[in-house]
C-alpha cells in the first residue's frame, strides 16, 4: 500500500511539473502591447503564425500570417523564459499591436529562439516587457 501512494505522489508530481515547463495547456499567454520593429539578421526570435485577428477596422494582420517576436535572452528576466538548456516561446500567445490596437493570436511554429525568414514574415514585433 505504501509502494502504491508513493508511486501515486511521483505520477501526480510528474504531472505538474511537465504542465508548469512544457505549457500542456490551451490557454494564451497573454503579452503586453507590441510594436513594429526592423527586422535583425544578428537577432533570435519566437516564430508564430496568426490563428485569429480581433479588430474593429481593417487591418494588414491576416489567419496563417507568419509573425516574429524578437528574444530578449541576456535580458533579467528573460523573454521567453529559460527552461534550461534553451528559452522555451510560449506555444500560443495574444497581444495588441501599439499602432492598430487589433487583438492578435498566435500558435509558435518553433519551440525554442531560432531565425527569422523576413520574406515569409508578415511583422516582427519587439520583445515583450516582462509582465
Amino acid at each position: 500500500m505504501k509502494k502504491l501512494l508513493i508511486g501515486m505522489v511521483v505520477v501526480v508530481g510528474l504531472f505538474i511539473a511537465s504542465y508548469f515547463l512544457f505549457g500542456i495547456t490551451d490557454d494564451f499567454y497573454t503579452l503586453n502591447d507590441l510594436e513594429n520593429v526592423s527586422y535583425n539578421a544578428s537577432l533570435t526570435y519566437c516564430t508564430y503564425t496568426i490563428t485569429e485577428v480581433v479588430c474593429n477596422k481593417p487591418t494588414r494582420y491576416k489567419k496563417n500570417n507568419v509573425i516574429c517576436l524578437v528574444c530578449c535572452t541576456t535580458r533579467k528576466p528573460p523573454w521567453p523564459q529559460l527552461v534550461p538548456p534553451n528559452n522555451n516561446c510560449p506555444k500560443k500567445i495574444r497581444f495588441k499591436e501599439k499602432q492598430g490596437g487589433c487583438e492578435i493570436r498566435a500558435t509558435r511554429n518553433k519551440q525554442t529562439c531560432t531565425s527569422c525568414d523576413p520574406q515569409k514574415t508578415m511583422a516582427v514585433f519587439e520583445c515583450p516587457n516582462p509582465p
